[in-house]
């Protein structure tokens, strides 16, 4: 389901990636949130898009310097705030990394990535709404399989709660309003946008969403914390966890971004489940509390429903795809059939 143009190589290496790069933050903030006495998600998620913004700045910068890329004209920079789209796509980057932070807090990982693993099921009823995709009833149904398997998994989980799993919906919800917002912002237009730039334009946006929430919520526990004397050199504590977050999470942006651009908005759901096993493995091992019967069965049931879903898309995507028709007969292509040349 890549762009016929990108070599597939170049779809591996970003792939790879990705995989390691998601990997490396979902365990590190699970540990910073519910491991040290750093309760404070929508601080951290503020932060952590501040130094991306930097970073995306420098980077525009660097590229400029070397010759190598050229700064977005202030013309064009203004048009790109201006659009609507930019600024929804900074919202719901805000909504959904927030809420995925805030729910480490209250919800173990396994329970987490699994509840993350129904995002290709709202990310296709938005793509069937706004990028006029039409999908099986095979992806409705495999996803159906993993919310039963999600709902077992967290009644036999001691360490899920109500609230975490609320706000971890939350996150869903949001996450796959972000991927396809993305993938229009990328991939569809008359001037598709480079990864950074949406990076970088949306980032502001971003923050500001998560400001006003961390000001609302956070605010005043996270003055006692500083002033806390039982912790010595908290501001070098407070930095490191920072800094180490915030350029992580840079990276994941960026790549996550140039991977819808080199395949499309519904291949994350994809390549997001076999992250997601390997995620819930490592968890189980080092994190959690030993299963209960009934984890395990809602764990298995979910992957069941997860490998179908993914097993369904390979599928799809190996069979030949007919002809284009030509002469007259092209108006049939009006009835019932998806003309934009992109696939589902």
């Amino acid at each position: 389901m890549g762009n016929a143009e990108t070599p597939t190589w170049v779809i591996v290496v970003v792939f790879v990636v990705w995989f390691l790069n998601n990997l490396m933050i979902n365990f590190y903030n699970k540990w910073l949130l519910s491991k040290t006495d750093f309760a404070f998600p929508l601080t951290y998620t503020t932060t952590n898009k501040i130094l991306g913004w930097f970073c995306a700045l420098g980077v525009l910068t660097g590229s400029v310097a070397s010759g190598k890329g050229s700064f977005p004209p202030a013309s064009k920079l203004r048009a790109q705030f201006k659009r609507p789209m930019i600024h929804i796509h900074g919202i719901f980057t805000a909504l959904n990394i927030g809420f995925n932070n805030w729910s480490l807090v209250f919800i173990s990982l396994t329970i987490n990535q699994l509840l993350r693993s129904i995002v290709p099921l709202p990310t296709a009823a938005l793509s069937t709404v706004f990028e006029n995709k039409k999908f099986n009833w095979q992806v409705w149904a495999s996803m159906g399989v993993v919310v039963i398997g999600a709902m077992l998994a967290s009644y036999g989980s001691g360490d899920a709660n109500l609230l975490g799993i609320m706000i971890c919906l939350g996150s869903v919800f949001s996450g796959a309003a972000w991927t396809v917002v993305s993938g229009m912002l990328l991939q569809m237009g008359e001037e598709p946008l480079d990864s950074l730039s949406v990076l970088f334009c949306s980032s502001p946006t971003c923050i500001l969403t998560t400001l006003t929430f961390a000001l609302a919520l956070e605010l005043n526990d996270l003055v006692a914390w500083f002033q806390d004397d039982s912790r010595p050199n908290v501001g070098g504590i407070f930095a490191v966890y920072i800094f180490s977050g915030g350029l992580l999470g840079f990276c994941y942006d960026l790549i996550h971004q140039q991977f819808i651009k080199v395949t499309s908005s519904m291949s994350m759901g994809i390549a997001g489940n076999a992250k997601m096993v390997l995620l819930i493995v490592i968890s189980m091992i080092f994190f959690e509390k030993p299963p209960t019967i009934t984890s395990i069965i809602g764990i298995l049931i979910g992957l069941a429903g997860c490998f179908w879903y993914s097993a369904y898309k390979l599928t799809s995507a190996q069979k030949p795809k007919p002809s284009p028709a030509v002469g007259p007969s092209e108006k049939t292509g009006l009835v019932g059939e998806n003309t934009s040349g992109k696939g589902s």
